[in-house]
């Protein structure tokens, strides 16, 4: 009886240890948690700085930097990750060379990984950003991509709100 009952209890263990979901890139918010040009205070400084998200339905990616919000396609295949160019909010704010390296960093993407909460973008096999799941997305949020990705393709934006495209980085 006694090996029944701890064979049991083995079980419900291992069930309860492999319960975790398994990530996928889309409908998730993925906060940036370590990048190179980019400080630790400053990723920490706001829950919304320094955000990812990615709309299947429109293959549209989206986020914020430490000041502007951005919106722009991605590609997702067998042959990896990559975005296509992004275009931002135009507000000048403090530590502007920090947004210049998150936004450039996605020029340099060709592949990512999720591994448990964690997504790690890469390029040419060098880890360029860890980003870990900070929440779903909510319908609303999947809305204001979907609303920014329509706004783009008319060419009609909010006369307070200027979009560019953002350039590309140049290769080190």
């Amino acid at each position: 009886m006694k090996k029944i009952f701890i064979f049991a209890m083995m079980l419900f263990a291992m069930a309860s240890c492999s319960t975790q979901e398994n990530l996928t890139l889309e409908g998730y918010v993925w906060k940036l948690t370590k990048m190179e040009g980019i400080p630790a205070e400053a990723v920490q400084a706001k829950p919304d700085f320094f955000t990812l998200q990615f709309d299947a339905d429109e293959t549209i990616a989206s986020g914020r930097s430490n000041c502007n919000n951005f919106f722009g396609e991605y590609t997702l295949n067998d042959k990896g990750l990559t975005f296509e160019e992004l275009a931002a909010t135009r507000k000048m704010c403090p530590n502007m060379e920090q947004e210049a390296a998150y936004m450039a960093m996605f020029s340099l993407v060709d592949n990512y990984e999720i591994n448990g909460d964690e997504l790690t973008l890469t390029g040419k096999g060098k880890t360029l950003a860890t980003f870990k799941m900070q929440s779903k997305m909510e319908p609303a949020e999947e809305e204001v991509v979907e609303a920014a990705a329509q706004e783009s393709a008319d060419g009609e934006v909010e006369a307070e709100v200027a979009v560019e495209e953002v350039p590309a980085a140049e290769e080190k």
